[in-house]
């Protein structure tokens, strides 16, 4: 069997050949994930759409295209430039991108070529109004990697550019951090919108660069669109009532979508480390309904109070064991806090050990989480140590409704040694 053809649609721009053409009305609605290849007529969103198409659409739209090119998709965008939000209900014309792209507004006619990537637009470009420059990406691409920002670096490869490197046209690519700065699938091209070349025939070069292929001439008189056929008003009706059901359903899948990622994040539980692992604990002991204050007593992470009682709380991340020389620096700050309150303290070492590891390989005999050395100075100290794999198994019962927040609190702030979930689920609530 031969290779299969690449599926390729494009959004405010056609008729065109070989392709799948879609105004920015129907784009928001499609399942655009489905495409191998997204060709974008920016100079089709207009200030008319813009406000015809809300800002829910849009941010619709990036979260489809941020897992588009997630999943290994190619996005090519003919830029256009940015619209003043005044008169767009307060959004812009680049607000359903997958990344914060700046296009800056200046003139000029020096092109330097740096690549021999899309030819028969780009040997049209001899004039210029804008240049780009890429900030940032969107929280949907990050969500859609899978990945935390610092973890994802882009690459902007330019096509051609102007005298003083302004890019005209170029490639992002993105890299991740978690081996090595190894490839991440997807790629998003921007090219550049030509004054005084149409935009519909600046598309038709983009596609035949893009698929190898000659598209034909197609154009149509403006009253032929407007010529109203009997026959086809009973479809557009039905039309109408199926993409109504669609935005329902759409709206739904994102409320869902969302629901799923704020508790997916806490899965980080099991890998981050450092400041990230911090967040992420004290963001579920205040879900718990404990009450998380800066650190006040020396260098440990937080404090938490629950009931009355003051908790010095550390958190570490490691691709070991936890050592000795982690609970030291907790048992320093218990120390600081006697001098200063006149009275023992206690705390909390939370340990993300064998980060690297799925779950159910951490804690061997070989990879104790807590080796005995530590387990017996924090029965000294009176410090609970609570690996972050039971306090997830913790988190979720709290999730699912099985335990009570309170009662989370209390089997952490109680404790002393090793802490073991079936001490807690051993009171579940039914």
């Amino acid at each position: 069997m031969g290779e299969k053809e690449e599926k390729t649609l494009v959004i405010g721009s056609g008729p065109h050949q070989f392709v799948t053409c879609a105004d920015w009305h129907d784009a928001a609605l499609m399942n655009v994930i489905d495409y191998d290849n997204i060709v974008v007529n920016l100079a089709s969103l207009n200030a008319d759409v813009l406000i015809a198409n809300d800002r829910t659409r849009l941010y619709q739209l990036r979260s489809k295209m941020a897992r588009f090119v997630a999943s290994g998709g190619s996005l090519f965008i003919l830029g256009a430039p940015l619209l003043p939000t005044t008169v767009n209900k307060g959004h812009d014309n680049w607000e359903w991108c997958p990344l914060d792209v700046q296009p800056v507004a200046e003139e000029g006619d020096t092109v330097e070529r740096n690549t021999g990537e899309f030819k028969k637009l780009l040997d049209r470009l001899d004039r210029w109004s804008f240049h780009y420059v890429v900030q940032e990406m969107s929280s949907e691409l990050t969500r859609a990697y899978g990945l935390p920002a610092p973890q994802i670096r882009t690459s902007f490869t330019s096509f051609a550019a102007n005298r003083y490197g302004g890019v005209l046209a170029g490639c992002v690519t993105f890299d991740s951090a978690s081996d090595g700065w190894a490839n991440l699938p997807g790629y998003i091209a921007l090219l550049p919108r030509i004054p005084d070349l149409d935009p519909d025939f600046a598309v038709k070069l983009v596609l035949e660069d893009l698929l190898g292929r000659d598209q034909a001439t197609v154009s149509f008189p403006p009253w032929l669109n407007a010529l109203q056929m009997p026959v086809v008003a009973p479809i557009d009706s039905k039309i109408l009532a199926i993409r109504k059901q669609i935005e329902v359903l759409e709206a739904e899948m994102v409320e869902q979508t969302s629901r799923k990622t704020e508790y997916e994040r806490f899965k980080g539980l099991l890998y981050v480390s450092s400041f990230e692992l911090e967040k992420l604990v004290a963001d579920c002991l205040k879900q718990l309904g404990g009450e998380v204050k800066p650190a006040r007593y020396s260098q440990e992470e937080f404090v938490l109070e629950h009931q009355g009682k003051v908790l010095l709380a550390e958190c570490k991340g490691v691709n070991k064991s936890i050592a000795l020389t982690h609970l030291r620096q907790l048992a320093d700050y218990l120390l600081r806090y006697e001098e200063d309150e006149g009275s023992a303290g206690k705390g909390i070492l939370f340990g993300n050990a064998w980060r690297e590891l799925p779950p159910e390989e951490r804690d061997t005999n070989d990879q104790p989480i807590f080796p005995e050395n530590v387990r017996k100075r924090a029965l000294q100290l009176d410090i609970a140590l609570v690996s972050t794999v039971e306090f997830f198994k913790a988190f979720c019962a709290f999730l699912e409704g099985r335990v009570d927040g309170a009662r989370v609190l209390d089997w952490l702030t109680e404790s002393v040694g090793i802490v073991k979930a079936e001490s807690l689920f051993a009171s579940e609530v039914t």
